[in-house]
């Protein structure tokens, strides 16, 4: 991982490295933006921790995917991009008050966890209309890996879960 710094500054926070740099020495990678205090849960635990979309500032995000889980089950995701990019959104939104950081995750191991405890799936989120949304909605299709077309340019791998418990407040899961 790198530190990137105080996100409270709301600029790119990665002095002097290109985008093109790669931090995965030719592998292809997945990135996680998170705060400092949860970079310490993931590496301590050993776990990527599948937090409830309940807690998300992106409402209309938040909105769709509670609604894929059943009866007495909570949903929770772990949400990663392609994009090496470092962009003060992703610092404000991920960094908050603390010290942001961006974790690289090998893609193929990603892609191929698998929990017998909890359902487990993941997949790049597809990106559509604000009209083709509405049709999935309307249709009772699961909305679980879609977004506006408007936020392409997160290129989001999203892990969803589905668990009967909570492990502590917005925890639904933790996938070793």
């Amino acid at each position: 991982f790198r530190k990137y710094g105080n996100s409270r500054k709301g600029k790119d926070m990665e002095k002097g490295k290109d985008d093109k740099e790669d931090v995965d020495n030719g592998q292809a990678c997945l990135y996680h933006y998170t705060s400092f205090r949860w970079l310490l849960y993931i590496l301590q635990k050993k776990c990527l921790p599948m937090k409830s979309p309940e807690y998300w500032d992106d409402k209309n995000d938040s909105a769709l995917l509670l609604k894929t889980a059943g009866d007495d089950e909570k949903v929770g995701a772990f949400c990663m991009t392609r994009s090496k990019k470092n962009t003060s959104f992703r610092w404000f939104m991920f960094g908050r008050d603390d010290i942001g950081v961006r974790i690289a995750f090998d893609q193929k191991k990603i892609k191929s966890l698998k929990n017998q405890r909890i359902h487990l799936s993941g997949n790049e989120i597809k990106y559509i209309t604000k009209k083709e949304l509405r049709e999935t909605i309307k249709n009772k299709n699961n909305p679980a890996f879609i977004k506006r077309f408007a936020y392409a340019d997160e290129m989001e791998y999203r892990m969803v879960c589905y668990s009967k418990n909570i492990i502590k407040d917005n925890l639904v899961a933790e996938v070793p």
